[in-house]
């Protein structure tokens, strides 16, 4: 990578692909969800999932592969069959606790967003990482602090909450 600039092949097109287009695509396109989900096989009762998306028509499925191939983790898999397999949508999709600590949370702890929903929910985000990261997610209190996190996403947020939420300060690359 020169530059934090990848050039990757798939099916002869060439993409040319940096971090700031990624999260580009991801303020526009994406998702991130922090859930606590049921499951008894856990002390606690509950399993943390972390799951971090890139939507895109499925014209652009090898971007998302190419993206992968970038970012050396996630999954590119349908996110919605309605209609002709022509009308689909895909979704890259990183999910493992893996991926996410040692792939993810360093880029996203490195950049910033430019959407202030979007850069409130990486930093939210992160925090959850890093409480998964410090095994903080194993204990009711841990998890309960996650809880907290997932609820105060911007998805969850009313409109005027939205409309409070500070400013970011970051400027386009004129690349």
């Amino acid at each position: 990578m020169i530059n934090n600039v990848k050039k990757i092949t798939i099916d002869n097109k060439i993409y040319i692909l940096s971090l700031e287009y990624i999260l580009g695509l991801f303020e526009g396109d994406g998702s991130i969800t922090i859930q606590l989900k049921p499951n008894i096989s856990h002390k606690t009762g509950k399993q943390v999932v972390l799951i971090f998306e890139i939507h895109q028509h499925v014209i652009d499925v090898d971007l998302l592969k190419a993206i992968s191939i970038f970012l050396d983790c996630g999954k590119v898999e349908i996110g919605r069959k309605v209609g002709a397999p022509d009308t689909w949508v895909y979704r890259l999709r990183i999910s493992t606790q893996t991926d996410i600590l040692n792939n993810l949370l360093p880029l996203l702890q490195s950049q910033s967003m430019m959407l202030n929903k979007r850069e409130h929910d990486i930093k939210l985000f992160v925090h959850a990482c890093l409480l998964v990261k410090d095994k903080k997610h194993t204990n009711i209190e841990g998890q309960s602090e996650l809880g907290t996190i997932a609820a105060r996403l911007s998805s969850k947020l009313s409109f005027e909450n939205k409309q409070k939420l500070p400013d970011t300060n970051k400027s386009l690359n004129a690349e």
